[in-house]
Order: C-alpha cells, then sequence, then structure tokens
C-alpha cells in the first residue's frame, strides 16, 4: 500500500466506480484527487467523501482533450509535484453496439488515448515507485481449436485482434483511432452483443488499452522511475456486481503492494492472462 501522505489521483471520480473507488479511498485515509468534467458535480461529491476528514480536491479534466490534459499536467506540476503516488486511469465511455467512425473514433480517444497520454504526461511528476492502474475490462486471449491460430482476443474479431497484438509504440497508442483504422466491414458490426454487455467500440478500445499498459511495463522510462502499471478488470457493468466489488477489484493491485504485477491483469487481486 503507498504513503498516506501522498495523493491517488482517479479520473472519472465523481459518479459510478469511479466515485466507489474514492470512497473506499477515503476510508482507507488516503488523500484523494478527483476529477470529472463536470466540476460541479466533483465538488458536490468531494463534499460528501470530505466528511469523513480526509482531503478531497477535484480538478476538470475531458479524458478526450489532449488539450485537457496539458492543463491538468500544468496544475499538477504546479500543485501537486512528487505528491501523487497512485494514479487510477478510470474514465471512459460506452455507446452500446453501434458500430461507426464516429462512436468508434471516440471511444478510442477516452478509453484508450486518454490514459495513455495522462500516464506519459505525468510520469514525471509522479513519486517515485508510484502506481498507475488502469481500469479495463475482460477483453483477453481465450483459447481455440485450430492450430494455425492458438488464440484469439476475447469480443474481438481477428482482424482487429491481429491489429492490436501488432502495436509496437506507446506513441502510436496517442493516436488509436489512426492506429488501428475504423473498418466498417468488420464482423464487429454484426456480432451479437457481447458478453457483459460491451459494445464493439469499447471491446476495441479496452483491448487497445491492454496493449497499452504492457508496452507502458516494458517501456525504459516508467522502469527508470520505478512505477509500476497494471490493469484490472471491475466486473463489467452488467455483472452481477455492486459498485463496492467492482472498485474493490480496482484497488487490489495497490492493496497488494505486489510490484511483481506491473503488467499485469487482474480481476479481485487474482491474475487473468492477456
Amino acid at each position: 500500500m503507498s504513503n498516506l501522505n501522498l495523493y491517488a489521483l482517479v479520473t472519472g471520480g465523481n459518479r459510478g466506480i469511479g466515485l466507489e473507488v474514492c470512497k473506499q479511498l477515503v476510508e482507507r485515509k488516503k488523500p484523494v484527487i478527483l476529477t470529472c468534467r463536470n466540476v460541479e458535480a466533483g465538488e458536490a461529491a468531494a463534499a460528501e467523501l470530505g466528511k469523513s476528514g480526509t482531503d478531497v480536491r477535484v480538478i476538470s479534466l475531458d479524458a478526450a482533450s489532449a488539450a485537457s490534459i496539458q492543463e491538468l499536467t500544468k496544475r499538477i506540476e504546479t500543485d501537486y509535484d512528487q505528491k501523487i503516488d497512485l494514479l487510477i486511469n478510470n474514465a471512459g465511455i460506452l455507446v452500446r453496439q453501434v458500430w461507426d467512425k464516429e462512436t468508434y473514433d471516440s471511444t478510442l480517444a477516452v478509453n484508450t488515448a486518454g490514459p495513455v497520454l495522462l500516464s506519459q504526461a505525468l510520469l514525471p511528476l509522479l513519486a517515485p515507485g508510484a502506481c498507475i492502474i488502469n481500469v479495463s475490462s475482460g477483453v483477453r486471449p481465450v483459447p481455440v481449436t485450430t492450430r494455425r491460430r492458438p488464440w484469439q482476443i476475447e469480443n474481438l474479431s481477428n482482424d482487429y485482434a491481429q491489429a492490436v497484438t501488432a502495436i509496437r509504440s506507446l506513441d502510436a497508442l496517442q493516436h488509436p483511432a489512426a492506429a488501428v483504422p475504423f473498418n466498417a466491414d468488420s464482423s464487429m458490426g454484426t456480432a451479437a452483443p457481447a458478453a457483459g454487455g460491451m459494445s464493439p467500440t469499447y471491446s476495441v478500445a479496452k483491448a487497445l488499452l491492454n496493449r497499452g499498459v504492457q508496452l507502458m511495463a516494458a517501456d525504459e522510462s516508467f522502469k527508470q522511475r520505478g512505477v509500476s502499471v497494471c490493469r484490472t478488470d471491475m466486473g463489467g457493468s452488467t455483472a452481477d456486481r455492486s459498485g463496492a466489488e467492482g472498485a474493490a477489484s480496482v484497488l487490489a493491485p495497490w492493496l497488494s503492494g505486489d510490484s511483481s504485477k506491473n503488467g499485469g491483469f487482474s480481476r479481485d487481486g487474482e491474475a487473468l492472462e492477456w
């Protein structure tokens, strides 16, 4: 577990799983910086969370905007340099069963590019040995029976699974819709509703984020700072799990304090393959 004198920064912390994560951090006396697009809603959440006596701050962030990420980075550099040892990339969007370029681009901007850009931007400002947790999903390799294709990525068509695993640089994921372009003719557009209620665009975005975490964990700049990077599965938006259970799954890597989980993928603290 991290230093209780340092902050946790939680994106999308004003509602849903993000708010529940903030609640569980505050219960453990961990100071929190909560980010969200709607600052008024964030301030209301912070006021409620702050009744415990734990310090809760609010900063505006639109995870889809590089300019907004830059503004937040400036604020962190000014007020919180080396004072954050836990970054939780939770902000995300889910548009169900829509397969079009506009939805694809916007979903990847928030769910893939946002966490990658923010992690890279804040890296030099995080306390040494910090932990970065990316809230992902059960989009992971599953075995199949053919010898030529020994695995496939759950909820992804073959063309997108191959494109995701072909990504070799974090820089490519700063513009994921360019690195893995929208294909109107892909079978993703005609697939039955995915397990756990995940939409096709959401599945692609989270698979790309999973790939990004692997690349961050192997990146020398992250290694030099001693920063561990991992992904957690909070159980899916339609899963039979409470918000508290989902948040506990998100926080499990931090609570374990196990640096060997760097680059890993887990649910409820148990390792998942990816």
